[in-house]
């Protein structure tokens, strides 16, 4: 028995087995196998292929399918049926814009409770300056700003231990304050 005629007689285990094979085939060329198990976390430069093959599955096999299954005729009688419009062109428009347009209005209605739900451009005040990392703390902010304003200013020692240890220990835990661990005590510095 030949891949037609089990096809014919088959064809959703064809189908199924097609889809797989594809589908993972690629994705184990793409991630190859440290990356395919999960040991090894995927690039930005995988992750769009990832992706390709994860949607190339499907359609390639639908192709395929048709292709053993009904011959030339199917694949005629495919592409007449995807090329036919059966409605006018404003139900495509809003088929294909409804989500885009329920997810901004959803954002702004959102935007009003929280401005984390605003893009970036639209919560920063100056919009060519760009954002402060996600792990500086207020504080380490105001230190830097401070700085930044007095141009012969000198950095009173132990300040920039803050903005080090936000780096290393994350945004969520409790920074240093100005002099500690170090001895010091600068009356300049607020406790």
């Amino acid at each position: 028995m030949g891949i037609s005629a089990f096809a014919k007689r088959h064809p959703v285990v064809t189908y199924y087995g097609l889809m797989f094979a594809i589908s993972w085939g690629f994705g184990l060329i793409v991630l190859g196998p440290d990356g395919f198990v999960g040991s090894k976390p995927i690039s930005g430069v995988q992750l769009p292929l990832v992706y390709v093959a994860a949607l190339a599955g499907p359609i390639v096999t639908g192709l395929l399918s048709v292709g053993l299954v009904r011959g030339r005729a199917g694949m005629r009688d495919l592409l007449s049926r995807l090329l036919t419009w059966r409605v006018s062109v404003r139900w495509y428009a809003v088929a294909l814009l409804t989500a885009p347009l329920l997810t901004i209005l959803t954002l702004l209605a959102l935007s009003l409770v929280s401005a984390n739900f605003l893009p970036a451009i639209m919560r920063s005040g100056d919009k060519m300056r760009p954002r402060r990392p996600r792990n500086e703390t207020a504080h380490a902010v105001e230190e830097r700003r401070a700085v930044q304003r007095a141009p012969g200013a000198r950095e009173p020692p132990g300040r920039m231990l803050g903005v080090r240890a936000a780096h290393r220990q994350g945004p969520h835990r409790r920074q240093p304050r100005a002099g500690e661990g170090w001895g010091h005590q600068d009356p300049s510095c607020p406790a």
